[in-house]
């Protein structure tokens, strides 16, 4: 009966980290700062868009500067996984932000990788 009850803590150790590194939710396993993503937010609300500052006060973001072909860019830099960002955005828009009936829209290179876009909410 030990070496069962063993045998089964140890399987459900391995299957929660296995889903937990190659899962979405990954930043906050043992690699953190294993991608590098440059992302960019465009947030309407009623119709206005908003400023660069005023998206990183709603969201706590800081601009960061990037030097890139011999010149300095502003640049928003997420050091762990893109889904980090996502999750912050959908969040705050789910609860504090809720009222606002944001329309936001992230574009983001992942490892200077190919530009892609994810919106909130994902049903527009």
């Amino acid at each position: 009966m030990k070496s069962i009850l063993g045998g089964l803590l140890i399987f459900l150790q391995l299957a929660l980290i296995t889903n937990a590194r190659f899962g979405v939710l990954r930043y906050y396993c043992w690699a953190p700062h294993d991608e590098q993503s440059v992302f960019n937010l465009s947030v309407i609300i009623d119709e206005k868009q908003l400023t660069r500052a005023e998206t990183n006060k709603r969201y706590r973001f800081t601009d960061w500067r990037y030097w890139q072909n011999g010149t300095y860019r502003n640049v928003r830099l997420e050091s762990r996984s893109i889904e980090n960002i996502k999750s912050i955005v959908s969040q705050f828009e789910s609860t504090y932000g809720r009222d606002d009936h944001a329309s936001v829209i992230m574009t983001y290179e992942i490892n200077g990788g190919p530009t892609q876009t994810w919106q909130w909410p994902a049903d527009q």
